[in-house]
């Protein structure tokens, strides 16, 4: 399962998931919403993701540290200001953002399936792999950021 580690791109997983829950029929019948407010509170909320990601993305480039996600050793600064201050992950939860946006949009419940499962991929192939990686460059100082601010929210 290690050879899965830093393997797929984020962006990837997430368009993965997102094509399951727009190509995949539902899950569960009885977990169907309709209602007149759910597409502009999901286009509300998938912009807020949006948000969050981009905001996260420029702040590491403010700080000209890697925005390769396959590539953690190659970070430079350890960004901790801005968003950073309230989640250590905030381009991918901005993404898991978007997909619960998407399951409201479409008003399938049962489609949190998918958010719930790219959380779970992200945090294990992709999260963990990057704090290791990330310890062994700024030590104290990362373990101290991790003590302090939450891998997600």
């Amino acid at each position: 399962m290690n050879s899965l580690e830093l393997k797929v791109p984020p962006v990837l997983v997430f368009a993965l998931a997102l094509a399951a829950m727009l190509v995949l029929p539902t899950l569960c019948d009885n977990c169907l919403m309709d209602g007149p407010l759910l597409k502009p509170i999901a286009a509300l909320i998938a912009t807020c993701g949006t948000f969050i990601s981009f905001i996260a993305a420029r702040h590491f480039r403010h700080h000209h540290t890697t925005l390769l996600p396959m590539r953690p050793h190659e970070a430079t600064t350890l960004v901790n200001t801005g968003l950073f201050r309230h989640s250590r992950n905030p381009m991918y939860l901005g993404m898991a953002i978007i997909l619960s946006a998407t399951s409201i949009w479409l008003g399938d419940l049962a489609s949190l399936i998918y958010v719930a499962a790219f959380i779970i991929y992200l945090t294990r192939f992709q999260v963990i792999p990057e704090e290791r990686s990330l310890l062994k460059i700024f030590g104290a100082d990362y373990q101290a950021y991790c003590q302090r601010v939450r891998r997600w929210i």
